[in-house]
This record gives structure tokens, sequence and C-alpha cells, in this order.
């Protein structure tokens, strides 16, 4: 379920609602939200705020049932425009690597199961605000 495919780099994603979706064999990120869209490299410094700026706010995930993923869960805001108010709930994800959540505010983990092998079940940096319970 990543943005890449059909949102344009200036886009807007908000008030988004994802349910009842069931995945076999994810070459990559159960969930992915980039907003670096492959033009920058994760660490940069942030940058002014303008219309090209993208925005992720708003978006609900819930009833995923994953397995066979390289990744559980990859959020990834900007350093000037973190991911925001992104709510995922009764999910359960099989996956190599758990979660890693970047430059996000306001994220809630919810009766979520992340069974991974490698790694940490969550990887947190540069997040304000992150339930898990």
């Amino acid at each position: 379920m990543g943005e890449h495919e059909g949102i344009p780099p200036s886009g807007n994603v908000r008030g988004i609602h994802i349910s009842e979706i069931k995945m076999v064999g994810i070459a990559g990120d159960a969930i992915t939200a980039d907003l670096y869209y492959g033009r920058k490299t994760a660490g940069q410094h942030a940058e002014p705020v303008d219309e090209s700026t993208p925005v992720f706010d708003g978006i609900s995930i819930s009833g995923i049932s994953c397995t066979g993923a390289a990744r559980a869960i990859w959020l990834n805001g900007l350093p000037e425009m973190p991911i925001r108010n992104i709510s995922i709930s009764n999910s359960t994800i099989s996956a190599e690597a758990g979660a890693i959540i970047n430059n996000a505010d306001s994220v809630t983990l919810h009766n979520v199961t992340i069974n991974h092998s490698t790694g940490s079940r969550l990887t947190v940096t540069n997040t304000a605000n992150l339930t898990d319970r």
C-alpha cells in the first residue's frame, strides 16, 4: 500500500481510510507512507515549507492481515513536514523486519501485532506523540 503509485510529489493526502486488506508475499513494506518520494536522502536538514511540500495527515488503517512482507511498516515524514495523525489498528503483520517510524507526529498503533524475524519490533526516531497499545 505505497503512496508512490499515483500520488504526485506535491500531493496532500488527508482523510484516507483503509480497511480489511489481506496481503501475502509482499516484496517490500506491508504499509508504506514515505514523503521523500525518492528525491532526497533521509537525514537531510529541514527545507522551507511551500506548495510543493507533501502532506500526509489523518490516515486510518485497520483490519490489515499480512504474511511474508520484507518489512511491516515504514512511515517516513520530512523534517519540515512530519507525517501526522496516523492510526493503525486491529492488524497483524508477519514480516522479516518490524516497523520504522521517522519524522512523525501523533501516530497510534492499537492492537497491532508485528511478528518479525530480525531487528526490533518498532524503531522510532524524530517522532512525537506515539501511542503503542
